[in-house]
């Protein structure tokens, strides 16, 4: 077990963030793993095919990611703002002093001699190597996640804008098994019950808890245990499972759910298992503008959509209720074609 140990002053000051590096990181891990979830195989196949193209070199990046389960944490500095700019995440790995770098390399490969070959000049002159490093990591964004990055930051916002309404029903005690099933509030923290390491606690470093939803650490749960800024708590966001999935065929309604609401609106349920605008809609369901408006608008009223605005865009989401209709069918109702 794990328990993350909050003062009332910890509580207070917890909030929600997206970070665009810890996202390239956590891609990168996909990228290189032998296995993967099949929730991302879509995208991991077009990165692949993407590198076969025209390679980057992954070297530095790949033996970051020598250990299972852990990686240096100073690879992600936890952000200071609810959505930074990878640029300016960037910006903060390149200041990452030398003695922050060694120790967060040693907490994760144990004595020098142990690091993997790759890593070796990084740890004996992490000032000269931390610029390659990022340039390393930009090649990988620009390449491979910032075309998508629209709709990835559409999912992550719409997470932190239901985690939020649910905050404020349910309180974090109510809140924290939602974020993660294994994860409890007890009478001293938050409890994540099983945990990789043995039994152990740390109390959130200054600041309190920034809660990270994210779609490439899907499914898992991970917690900086060792940070020299805030202590961050990763979770999977909502809506992954239909990330890539309206880019290989058009999304496709049940039959039952097709009969209840009517073939445009059941279908518009489907491609919203991941946020979108009704232009998103109109696009991608070949539909004029207004037609997806009124279509929203008797969602809308029945509750099985909500809406929230993010500067001049208003997103549309399920809401669980219509995360249970669009649930696959026990019986085996087949998609309408």
């Amino acid at each position: 077990m794990l328990l993350i140990r909050l003062s009332a002053d910890d509580i207070a000051l917890t909030r929600f963030a997206v970070s665009p590096l810890g996202e390239t990181v956590a891609a990168a891990r996909l990228l290189l793993a032998s296995g993967t979830h099949a929730v991302h195989l879509s995208w991991i196949r077009w990165a692949r095919a993407e590198l076969a193209r025209d390679p980057i070199d992954l070297g530095l990046i790949a033996a970051m990611f020598a250990r299972p389960h852990v990686r240096p944490h100073f690879l992600t500095p936890a952000p200071d703002t609810r959505m930074p700019d990878f640029d300016d995440e960037l910006d903060e790995l390149r200041r990452t002093r030398a003695a922050d770098v060694r120790a967060s390399m040693t907490r994760t490969f144990g004595r020098p001699g142990d690091l993997p070959a790759p890593l070796r000049p990084l740890y004996d002159d992490p000032d000269r190597e931390l610029p390659r490093l990022a340039d390393d990591l930009r090649s990988l964004w620009t390449r491979l996640i910032a075309p998508h990055w629209p709709r990835i930051a559409r999912v992550l916002d719409a997470d932190i804008a239901h985690r939020g309404r649910r905050l404020a029903d349910l309180g974090i005690g109510g809140l924290a098994p939602e974020l993660d099933p294994s994860m409890s509030w007890t009478a001293d923290g938050l409890a994540l019950l099983p945990w990789v390491s043995p039994d152990c606690e740390l109390r959130a470093s200054e600041g309190g808890l920034v809660l990270m939803p994210s779609v490439f650490g899907w499914p898992t749960t991970k917690v900086k245990m060792s940070t020299t800024t805030y202590t961050t708590l990763r979770y999977p966001a909502r809506g992954v499972g239909g990330l890539w999935e309206h880019q290989a065929r058009p999304p496709v309604a049940t039959a039952p759910l097709t009969r209840l609401l009517g073939r445009p609106r059941a279908t518009i349920l489907y491609r919203l298992a991941t946020p979108g605008s009704p232009a998103d809609l109109a696009r991608d369901l070949r539909v004029t503008p207004s037609a997806v408006s009124q279509h929203l608008a008797a969602l809308l009223a029945a509750r099985l959509v909500a809406r929230e605005r993010r500067g001049r865009t208003v997103l549309y989401l399920r809401t669980p209720l219509a995360d249970a209709l669009c649930e696959p069918d026990p019986a085996g109702a087949r998609p309408v074609p």
